[in-house]
Order: C-alpha cells, then structure tokens, then sequence
C-alpha cells in the first residue's frame, strides 16, 4: 500500500466513505485490490461488494476488520458445503 501517495489514499476513503485503517487491513488481508487508473484510485472488480459485506459484518457484530474477514471466508465455506451436500 505504501506504493500509492497519501492523497490518492484519503481521496479514495472519502469517495467510498470508509475509514482509512479499514481499508488498509482489507488489502493488507489481500481481501480487495486497488487499482491505480489515470490520476486516481478505484477498487479492483467486486471488490467493492466484497468490502461493504466485511464493513457489515464489522458493524453488525461489533468485531475488528481481521475477524470479519475471517467469518466470512467461513460463511463462504459453509455455503460451498451446504450446496455439495446431496439432498
């Protein structure tokens, strides 16, 4: 993430109203990517789903970025198992 100036940072937070720590765990996480197109940065594709379902979960639960993350890779497994399951 230090690749990218401060102001792209705090301008793409701004426009996607999320806070900046929040943001920095997700790709730190390698949860989304960010894309760096002409002189701004924008959220690469479903990442910006992928994002608001962990900002959900955050504020739904009361839980750290780190934990969100986890239940939802978890939820995704579950659901993965539930539709392999012959009924």
């Amino acid at each position: 993430m230090s690749s990218y100036s401060q102001k792209k940072l705090e301008d793409l937070c701004q426009r996607l109203q999320i806070e900046a720590e929040f943001l920095t765990v997700c790709v730190e996480e390698s949860v989304i990517e960010i894309e760096e197109i002409g002189d701004q940065l924008d959220l690469g594709s479903g990442s910006i789903l992928h994002l608001r379902r962990l900002e959900r979960i955050c504020h739904t639960l009361n839980v750290e970025p780190p934990v969100a993350i986890l239940l939802n890779q978890l939820m995704k497994r579950i659901a993965e198992l539930e539709k392999a399951q012959p009924n």
